[in-house]
């Protein structure tokens, strides 16, 4: 009975969760697009590369006219047969930065067991 109750309630439990980090991805993206005439930030996070997250870049997800948008997917490693996943967005109202630049948010996730994708 309550393996039940958990089970019902993981869904739920699961989409707040998924709520909050975009959310949380919203508001970081609104304080990096208000920065954009700014210089460079010397506190910016660069990427590094994890063993335990294998990333695919430049996979094409949609095409409109001569433009195609692409993701960068950010694996746990080694891979599971079932992982739970998230769509992280930048902000910039898709003109300006872009998907590099939350490569190491999607990366940690990856290390936690999330698959994460970073979208144009």
């Amino acid at each position: 009975m309550v393996e039940t109750q958990i089970k019902e309630r993981l869904p739920r439990a699961s989409n707040c969760i998924l709520l909050s980090l975009f959310v949380a991805g919203m508001i970081i993206s609104a304080s990096v697009a208000a920065t954009q005439d700014e210089p460079p930030d010397p506190n910016f996070v660069q990427y590094r590369p994890s063993p335990r997250v294998r990333a695919i870049p430049h996979i094409a997800y949609a095409k409109y006219s001569e433009r195609t948008l692409l993701l960068d997917l950010y694996l746990p490693s080694p891979a599971r047969r079932r992982i739970p996943g998230v769509i992280v967005v930048r902000g910039g109202g898709w003109m300006v930065n872009d998907r590099k630049r939350f490569a190491h948010v999607a990366s940690a996730l990856a290390e936690r067991g999330v698959a994460a994708a970073c979208i144009e």
